[in-house]
This record gives structure tokens, C-alpha cells and sequence, in this order.
């Protein structure tokens, strides 16, 4: 589960592109019987497959070996790079101008709004239509690709996309402390574990609110994780104790039994 923007007038993102529920029917039927750490394992994949329609336009001497992976590989610092100079080049057509503008839905629903945003989101179908808005963007993709060539390796992914979950003051200007660790990030908008870009930043502000795996034979043996840990009080031990294992894909046991849990009285 990712974290939705609950209005209706941004509901057509909610409906997802299917690269993610291929690449969950691919890893499923690769594995054998599951058990809830396997399962879990799987809300933790990081290979892009959105991705390939916009290398299927790189020539292929400007095409480093990457395994579509969203890690900290020079691959991946290389399609996100090529990826951003593309959008950035659509959203400088003359047809787009009146789009540019700041949303005026507030600072909170701003990551959803404004327009590399938007044209990011379907980035797949742009690039199927060859010339929208009058971009040719075959001749774009092969123009940044060789820059990139040239440039040279650029920063690693994980570096440039850092945990920066959104607080609800924010859509008000109201300031407030920030307790949050900037953790950089794997995964990306359309993997599995889909730690969303956000164009022209360096952030993820959208990512799994949760992981679960139930076992229903044993319920002892069910996995969980949330984004920074069980309490909402930035002063207690359990605020952010969860951070390191949900950035890192992992999960933590489900415990329920009351002869294994101890009351806290602070």
C-alpha cells in the first residue's frame, strides 16, 4: 500500500499503471511455497519495468549494463538522470506553458499537482506517442543520453531520493519540527516497493505506509513494518525504531502474545 491523496479531483492516479502488479505475478510465479518472510520479501522488489520504454529509445552504443534495478548502481543513477532531463524536456513545450504554474491546491497536495508530476506519471504512454505536444522525443532521449555520455557517471539514486514524509502543516504554512530522518531511498515510483519520485526534487515523499504478511496457519510467524515506528510522539523510543528496517525493505515479527509483551507505564 502506498499512501493515496484522498480527494477526488486527483483520483485518476490511483489508478495504477500495471508494472507493478507484473512484477508481484512474476515473482510469485518464480517462487516456490511462501512462507510470510518470503512474502514480505516481495513488497520489498525494487526492479523498474516502467523504464523500459524510455531505454528502448536510447541508442544502444549510449546504454550502460543495468539490470533495471533501483539501488545505488551507477545504472540506476544514470536511467533516473535520463529519466528527469526527459520530463524536464517535455515540460518546455510551448503547448504546456499555461500548465506551469505553482498548484493552487496548497504545498501539501503540491508533489501530486504541478506538471513534471504529471507528465512523469505516464511518462510510458508520452513516449509510446513518439511526438506529444510536438516533442519529438526520440531525437530528446538520444540528445541526453549522448550528454550523459559525456558527463560522465552521475550521483547515486538512493542519495538524491530521501525520505521526507509530508505533515499535514504544510498545506497551512504552519511551521513545525521535522523529526523525520532523511534516509535515502531505493525503489522508485513504479516498483514494488514504490518509493515515489518526485520530479525536480530530491526527496520521496510517497512510499508504503505499511508492509504486512499474515501468516493465517501461525499467526506468530507474521511479519510487519511501518515507515518510522509505533507512536506518534517524536519524544518516545518507539517514534522512529522502525525507520532503518521499512527503508531497507525488511520486516519485523508480529508479536501478539500477551506473555511476550511488557506494559510500558512512562
Amino acid at each position: 500500500s502506498t499512501a493515496p491523496v484522498s480527494s477526488a479531483r486527483f483520483g485518476a492516479q490511483n489508478f495504477a499503471p500495471p508494472f507493478r502488479a507484473l512484477r508481484i505475478r512474476e515473482l510469485l510465479d518464480a517462487s516456490g511455497p511462501l512462507d510470510a518472510t518470503a512474502a514480505a520479501a516481495v513488497l520489498a522488489d525494487v526492479r523498474q519495468r516502467q523504464g523500459l520504454g524510455l531505454l528502448g529509445l536510447v541508442p544502444a552504443e549510449l546504454r550502460p549494463a543495468w539490470d533495471e534495478t533501483m539501488d545505488d548502481s551507477p545504472g540506476a543513477a544514470w536511467f533516473t538522470t535520463l529519466r528527469a532531463r526527459v520530463v524536464e524536456r517535455i515540460c518546455a513545450a510551448p503547448q504546456l506553458a499555461a500548465l506551469r504554474e505553482p498548484s493552487p491546491h496548497g504545498p501539501l497536495f503540491q508533489p501530486w499537482a504541478v506538471l513534471p508530476v504529471r507528465v512523469a506519471a505516464p511518462l510510458h504512454v508520452l513516449l509510446a506517442a513518439a511526438a506529444p505536444f510536438g516533442v519529438d522525443l526520440r531525437r530528446v532521449v538520444g540528445e541526453e543520453a549522448a550528454a550523459l555520455a559525456r558527463e560522465g557517471t552521475p550521483p547515486g539514486w538512493p542519495t538524491r531520493h530521501r525520505f521526507h514524509p509530508l505533515h499535514a502543516f504544510e498545506q497551512f504554512g504552519l511551521t513545525h519540527d521535522r523529526t523525520a530522518p532523511a534516509t535515502p531511498l531505493p525503489g522508485d515510483s513504479d516498483t514494488v516497493c514504490a518509493n515515489g519520485w518526485l520530479p525536480g526534487s530530491g526527496v520521496g515523499v510517497r512510499g508504503p505506509v505499511a508492509r504486512y504478511a499474515w501468516d493465517l496457519a501461525d499467526r506468530a510467524q507474521s511479519r510487519w513494518v511501518v515507515p518510522l515506528g509505533a507512536a506518534g510522539d517524536p519524544a518516545s523510543p518507539h517514534h522512529a525504531d522502525q525507520h532503518d528496517v521499512w527503508a531497507c525493505g525488511g520486516t519485523l515479527p508480529v508479536v501478539t502474545d500477551w506473555a511476550q509483551l511488557t506494559e510500558e507505564t512512562t
